[in-house]
């Protein structure tokens, strides 16, 4: 996991002469923290690598895990923007090998407990847009905060059902966040919390 996280976020696209290795990252604004972290250490570890890779980034603060999935949500081009560069890389005849999800903050209200079920349909999707049924995902739980909007026992329902979909998917993998610093807002990590989570 840590080579995943540490290698695949913020590659540039270059023209390339053979097929590339794709990897997909999409959530909220930890998603972003993430990847600012990773990129000091990625010069380096792509040096060592043959291979030419490709990621695919689509990521907005504050949006709930509907605006991938309902096409009536008014922020639904989140998931018609990831399907079409979804479907460009395959056009290219890009190989997909992750499925990077970093979300969670914004259900943690009321309807937290259908979250398992919606991030089981999200991956379902991604995996049919790739064409590949056994397309590997790597799932960060959402950290602590100090607050979500008074409703810490939804964040801990969120963080259960992330866990439990991974536990219920033979291709997925749980990253932990829960232990890494959150900075000035309720919910971001601090420089050094992202750090942390981009290392793992």
């Amino acid at each position: 996991v840590s080579l995943v996280l540490t290698t695949f976020c913020l590659l540039p696209f270059t023209t390339r002469s053979q097929a590339a290795d794709a990897w997909i990252f999409s959530g909220q604004s930890n998603m972003k923290s993430i990847s600012s972290a990773a990129q000091r250490s990625v010069g380096e570890v792509v040096a060592a690598q043959s291979e030419e890779y490709l990621p695919i980034y689509v990521a907005q603060p504050g949006k709930p895990i509907e605006a991938w999935l309902d096409p009536d949500h008014r922020d639904y081009k989140l998931w018609t923007d990831l399907a079409e560069k979804i479907g460009a890389a395959r056009e290219t005849g890009a190989t997909f090998r992750g499925f990077v999800w970093y979300q969670g903050e914004s259900n943690a209200g009321s309807g937290a407990g259908q979250y398992q079920q919606q991030l089981t349909e999200l991956v379902a999707r991604v995996r049919k847009a790739t064409g590949d049924a056994e397309l590997p995902v790597i799932v960060i739980q959402i950290g602590s905060a100090t607050s979500y909007s008074g409703k810490d026992w939804a964040a801990a329902t969120v963080r259960e059902a992330q866990r439990r979909f991974v536990r219920d998917d033979p291709h997925a993998a749980l990253v932990t966040a829960i232990d890494a610093e959150i900075g000035d807002y309720t919910v971001h990590l601090s420089q050094e919390g992202a750090q942390v989570v981009a290392q793992r």
